[in-house]
């Protein structure tokens, strides 16, 4: 068996303790694209790799909605109704209620029910979602 190990740099946030987890977390906070730097672009996908992709993110237990663009807002509303629901800096579709995530910490985000970002890239071959 051979055991990696790590040392974390604290003074990335100030020095202290710090959890891994906020470590982490900080880490991505600060690695992350500006919304406004975002260029969004449709393409064009084969429905033998969107029906491939889907089966594969449903084997992730995920609930999967294939809809036209114009009417994501509509479902996103109606799925997130009863829901606590934390939705990225920027994102584009409206969400009754839904709360931006400024940086919560990890207790907090707890609280939440469920979180809605967007995605860069589906992977066809591993249902793996790249996200934003």
């Amino acid at each position: 068996m051979r055991c990696l190990k790590f040392q974390l740099n604290r003074s990335e946030l100030g020095g202290g303790d710090v959890e891994s987890k906020e470590l982490i977390l900080s880490r991505i906070r600060a690695a992350a694209v500006p919304p406004s730097q975002h260029t969004r672009e449709e393409t064009k996908v084969r429905s033998v790799s969107l029906d491939t992709f889907c089966e594969r993110v449903e084997d992730y237990r995920a609930s999967i909605h294939r809809i036209e663009s114009q009417n994501v807002e509509s479902l996103l509303a109606t799925l997130c109704s009863d829901q606590k629901c934390l939705i990225a800096p920027g994102f584009e579709f409206g969400i009754p209620n839904a709360t931006t995530d400024f940086g919560f910490s990890s207790a907090e985000l707890v609280e939440f029910d469920t979180t809605i970002t967007t995605c860069k890239v589906g992977i066809e071959e591993s249902g793996t979602i790249v996200l934003d």
